[in-house]
């Protein structure tokens, strides 16, 4: 092996490691939680922005990544067949090695382990290749536009919309169970999360109290008739009927009482239910949220 081959051998070696540094970053990127890079975007974490910033361009990221990943491949292609060339006389046996060999070392080195590393430690390696994957992307800036502009042209033929898909309730609901099976979410805390979504799905119904338990004020009932009423029902809030338990006139609070309870005492046998809160009607098949 002569200088050169030695040379061919070092490039070669060095494509090997610019594909896995392509492979890990494109799986890194798309592993990476992105609920988790929001925190760390508003805790401040060094780097937290660009990271979001690539994330926030798909398209310009992957043109990127895949633009970088094929150039190399290539070029370790190019290079090990001119090494089987030179130290394999058989031109058709040096051919088979070398794509055999070139497969075998991207297969391993240049795709399964890096991206097995980067799925496993997807912030550590996304944060970590930020920085030289912005720097190829500017490099590579003029290639890369083309290759963006291909792929919206290419969407649009197709009808596929360009749009980020909103993260839903069942999603969130998704992550939190996740995370309460991982242990990154306490079962208490994860429990009482799923209450909250479900106890948005109910309808006003089930946690309104029923027409026959309603514990009713009469317009102009006075202070001692309220305390009556209110010694055997604390409650916080009445709804105060004139003549009919259909004409609702509005809601007496208990709050309201108390404040004004000076003025109340004083005049013992005025009406409690001047100040009234308006009540609000809606359907029973209404959704609590």
């Amino acid at each position: 092996m002569d200088a050169g081959d030695s040379w061919r051998l070092a490039l070669l070696v060095v494509c090997l490691g610019l594909s896995g540094f392509f492979s890990a970053s494109e799986t890194a990127f798309i592993a990476l939680p992105r609920a988790r890079l929001m925190h760390l975007v508003r805790s401040g974490r060094s780097g937290a922005d660009r990271v979001s910033h690539i994330i926030q361009r798909p398209e310009r990221f992957l043109a990127t990544v895949l633009l970088g990943n094929n150039l190399v491949n290539t070029a370790a292609a190019a290079l090990a067949t001119v090494l089987a060339l030179n130290l394999i006389t058989n031109q058709g046996l040096s051919v088979l090695a070398a794509t055999a060999g070139v497969t075998t070392f991207l297969l391993l080195f240049g795709e399964t382990v890096p991206k097995n590393i980067a799925w496993r430690r997807s912030e550590k390696v996304a944060f970590a290749v930020s920085r030289p994957i912005r720097l190829v992307e500017l490099t590579l800036s003029p290639m890369v536009t083309l290759l963006q502009l291909f792929s919206t042209m290419t969407n649009r033929a197709l009808g596929i919309s360009a749009s980020t898909p909103q993260i839903g309730e069942e999603e969130i609901r998704t992550m939190i169970a996740a995370g309460a099976q991982t242990g990154a979410v306490d079962a208490g805390e994860a429990a009482l999360l799923d209450k909250v979504f479900r106890f948005g799905d109910r309808q006003i119904r089930e946690i309104m109290t029923p027409r026959p338990e309603i514990v009713w004020i009469e317009n102009g009932d006075n202070l001692e008739r309220f305390l009556e009423v209110y010694s055997e029902h604390t409650h916080t809030r009445f709804p105060v009927y004139e003549e009919s338990m259909e004409n609702v006139l509005g809601v007496l609070s208990v709050k309201d009482i108390l404040s004004g309870m000076k003025g109340l005492k004083s005049e013992a046998s005025g009406p409690v239910t001047k100040d009234l809160r308006p009540a609000f009607f809606v359907p029973e098949t209404k959704s609590v949220s």
